[in-house]
Formats: C-alpha cells, structure tokens, sequence
C-alpha cells in the first residue's frame, strides 16, 4: 500500500456537511472506493465523500481530479490498493 497524509490535511479544504441534490444535509465521510483504471480495479481507501441520509454520495470536484491523478499513479506502481491524499501521493507526484 503506498502511505499518503491523511485526513489532517483534507479537514482544511472539505466543510464537513454540504447540501445533497435531495435536500437533506450532506455528511463527510471517509470511505474506500473500488475504480477501473484501464485494465484494473484500484481500491482508493480514505476517499473524502459527502453521504446524505438517503445514502446519496457525492464527491467534491478537486476530489475527483485528485482521484484521477492518484489512480494514474498507482497503476503505473502496479499497486492494487493506496490511499486518497489532497496534496501529494508519496513516491508518486
């Protein structure tokens, strides 16, 4: 598993509720997301997103950019499984 910094750094650019397209409020959450990268399933664990009492999930717009960065990354590491950062993926960028 590549080790990243972890939730200390996401706190400072994530509120921690928002307003879900339904119309109940939004909760951060920290959960592990499965994502087909070309020919492969990367887990990416610690992955900031907004979960409403319905379960609708929402991922903020940097945090998908971020994923695609951190995913390229890891592929090309031939890792299976790693760590969402914000800022930096150690080893990686």
């Amino acid at each position: 598993m590549i080790r990243t910094e972890g939730a200390t750094i996401m706190n400072k650019f994530y509120p921690t509720e928002t307003q879900c397209f339904c119309g109940e409020k939004s909760h951060l959450r920290y959960k592990t997301v499965a994502n087909r990268y070309d020919d492969r399933i990367i887990n990416v664990t610690n992955v900031p997103i907004y979960e409403c009492s319905s379960l609708h999930d929402k991922t903020a717009r940097i945090t998908r950019v971020n994923l695609k960065a951190i995913l390229k990354v890891a592929y090309d590491s031939g890792k299976e499984t790693v760590e969402y950062c914000f800022e930096k993926l150690e080893g990686g960028f």
